[in-house]
């Protein structure tokens, strides 16, 4: 799915394909607004936000995503198709609808993949990451864990 010019269009027509017929799903099998928002969080946040994680997607690829299938699953769920995208991804405490952007889930995932690739060091993954992050130290010039303090900036790195 990785095309040379860096575009990865084939991946985002496969994983647009994807997210649109599960969006599709949902919203043709009716239910109330309570049932739609459970098939949101059941279905498509579980289908969705695990191909973004794994995906090489840029920010405009999952923002064109969400653009295209959002107003409809916001819409299943009783709110407004057209509400303020900063609405929409704000937390249900604070007034706001819920839904996670695609680029927000992917890098929730990003983080949750190097976590759990971090904690396994008698694993090839594992070890692979140690001896790059050793090796950053060591190219950065410091004497303190890098991740431990990251409101250092280190320009050259």
């Amino acid at each position: 799915f990785k095309a040379p010019s860096g575009n990865r269009k084939v991946q985002y027509k496969a994983t647009l394909a994807t997210a649109t017929k599960i969006a599709n799903d949902i919203v043709a099998c009716g239910g109330t607004r309570s049932d739609m928002r459970m098939l949101v969080e059941t279905v498509w946040n579980p289908m969705v936000h695990y191909i973004a994680a794994q995906s090489y997607l840029s920010d405009a690829q999952m923002d064109k995503i969400d653009k295209a299938l959002m107003p409809w699953l916001c819409a299943a769920c009783g709110y407004n198709r057209n509400m303020a995208k900063d609405i929409t991804a704000a937390p249900i405490e604070s007034g706001g609808a819920g839904f996670i952007p695609m680029k927000v889930a992917a890098k929730i995932g990003y983080v949750q993949h190097f976590i759990k690739n971090w904690r396994t060091p008698e694993e090839e993954l594992g070890k692979l990451i140690r001896i790059v992050y050793l090796w950053a130290v060591d190219c950065a010039g410091v004497t303190f864990p890098l991740l431990e303090q990251p409101d250092v900036e280190i320009p050259h790195l």
